[in-house]
Formats: C-alpha cells, structure tokens, sequence
C-alpha cells in the first residue's frame, strides 16, 4: 500500500512540476495519498514510526522548520517560480515609473494590444481605473500604455515616456490630438490572455 501511494502522489508532483503550465489546482489528485501517507507515518506503532513523531513534534520551532524546508524543496527547483519572479519585479518598477511620469489628474489609457494580465497589475499597483483606447484616438496630454515593440513605440505626435521590454509595456504622452474620435472601453479578457494568465499560474 505504502508503495502503492508513494507512486500515486510522485507521478501526480512529476506531471505538474514538468508541465509548461503550471497551478495549483493541478495538484489535488495528490492530496489524498499525501493524506492517507501521513495519517499513516503518524499512527501506525513501531519505533520508527515514534521516531518521526518525537522529531516533528519536539518543539513547535522544529515542526515550523520542517514545513519551511518542505516548501523549500518543492518550490526552489521548479523555475517557472523564478521566471515569474522576475516578470513581477519588473511590473512593479515600470509601475514605480508610471506613478513618477504620469499625473494623478492626467487620463491614462491602455492600447487594445496590451495584455489583460499585466494592465490589472498595474491598475491594481497605481490604484486607478485604465480604460483602453486605441492610440489613434488620443487627446493631447493623454498617456497612454502601448506594447514596447517597434510596432507600439512607432507614430508621430507621440513621446516615449518609459518602457520596459521584458514586461513588453511602454508608457507615451500624446502630444498633439491624434485625430480620431473614440469612447474608451473597460478591459476585457480576450481569449490570447486567458491562455497568458493560465500560463503564469
């Protein structure tokens, strides 16, 4: 039995670590044999068994310790935790940025090719609500959030305040009217970004 729930949980940990996406939900087939295991290891009779329950539950410090080290090995291997990392850090210093560029009275717009997940954390970072709207239609002093690509950076009219390339976010201030008339639009999760958010996860 032992071996039985040991291959169980093991197959399901390998499944996800090596998966390119990555969630915690997908650990749950896991959860009863990691239950049944430990229900086990700390009822069943015998030294050994004692042996374990005397080292964990010495001191409140030691079982702390073993759980931080447990999660320790689990999380530090895997490298979508550090790539991820590194995507979040980027978002909060291009938003340190934005805070010290843009106005808390001036408008802030995101273009349309911006994606959902990283403008809800910016929104959420700055504490203010980001309408999209083309760059075609922006007012003089509007800024606006636009890919960092040569395709976003591009238009006459237009200064490039910021930008940060890993997150693919740049912040413009349109400096003359662009010449197009258009209500913005609250962001909605288009379908390219339900498979970018489930990829982060």
């Amino acid at each position: 039995a032992g071996r039985f729930l040991n291959a169980w949980w093991i197959a399901v940990f390998a499944l996800v670590f090596f998966s390119t996406i990555k969630r915690a939900v997908y650990l749950l087939p896991a959860y009863p044999a990691i239950a049944l295991l430990a229900a086990r290891a700390l009822t069943e009779p015998g030294a050994r068994a004692a042996a374990l329950r005397a080292r964990l539950f010495a001191s409140p410090k030691r079982a702390a310790l073993a759980i931080v080290l447990l999660d320790a090995l689990l999380v530090l291997p895997n490298p979508t935790v550090w790539k991820r990392q590194g995507s979040y850090q980027g978002i909060l210093s291009f938003v340190k940025q934005l805070d010290s560029s843009v106005p808390a009275t001036a408008a802030l717009f995101a273009a349309p090719e911006v994606k959902n997940p990283v403008l809800i954390v910016i929104a959420y970072r700055l504490d203010r609500n980001i309408l999209r709207k083309p760059m075609a239609c922006a007012e003089a002093n509007d800024y606006f959030l636009t890919p960092a690509d040569a395709a976003g950076l591009s238009g006459a009219g237009r200064k490039v305040l910021a930008a940060a390339e890993k997150i693919n976010v740049a912040l413009s201030v349109a400096l003359a009217p662009q010449g197009k008339t258009c209500a913005p639009e609250n962001p909605k999760l288009r379908e390219d970004d339900q498979a970018d958010s489930t990829d982060s996860d």
